[in-house]
């Protein structure tokens, strides 16, 4: 397994883990070691033996090094398939799509337990993600046909997703304060007035 594999698995633990509300530490610190592992230039398949090497990397503890040494030999971990079982591993697709992030995916899954795409459509053609607290239909993320196709790959969202990705309750239909300021060279019309 390669390191790209290892950090997207991570990365992925940490999405579940933030789904399930976990405690923030823990999430941050499956997030540092994802980019940690996704830095490295030396493949962790080779240091799986001597954990004195993995202990090395910053943002890499005792707990993660042994969860990483798991993860090389078996190819999963307990914790990730307890949370897949959990939350169904099509929740990772939802993950994928435009401006669903952890948060926004757990608030779909609280209020209408959709855990996939096809769900996640059927809820919106329905009515039900409108009633969601801090959810407008202006921007709500496109769950149609077309957003299948243009969904993130899953080794472009694993540890390059920005932390910022914008949710529905972070997005005001109203405009920035930025763009209704007028430029110095068109003075607006409140200032024209004698």
């Amino acid at each position: 397994m390669d390191n790209i594999s290892i950090a997207r698995l991570l990365d992925e633990t940490a999405s579940l883990l933030e789904i399930d509300s976990a405690d923030p530490f823990r999430i941050r610190s499956y997030r540092r070691a994802a980019e940690a592992v996704e830095q490295q230039t030396t493949q962790l398949s080779t240091l799986a033996d001597d954990p004195k090497a993995l202990l090395a990397i910053p943002g890499i503890g005792k707990g993660m090094a042994a969860n990483i040494v798991f993860l090389l030999t078996t190819g999963t971990m307990p914790l990730r398939e307890e949370l897949l079982q959990k939350y169904k591993p099509t929740m990772l697709d939802l993950l994928r799509l435009p401006g669903m992030g952890p948060k926004t995916v757990a608030l779909v899954w609280s209020a209408c337990q959709v855990c996939d795409i096809d769900g996640l459509e059927a809820a919106a053609k329905a009515g039900h993600l409108t009633k969601l607290p801090a959810w407008a239909k202006s921007s709500s993320p496109s769950c149609s046909r077309e957003s299948k196709t243009t969904a993130k790959t899953p080794a472009a969202s694993a540890s390059t997703r920005p932390s910022n990705t914008p949710t529905p309750s972070s997005i005001s239909s109203e405009p920035s304060p930025a763009s209704t300021r007028s430029s110095p060279q068109a003075p607006s019309a409140a200032a024209a007035r004698p």
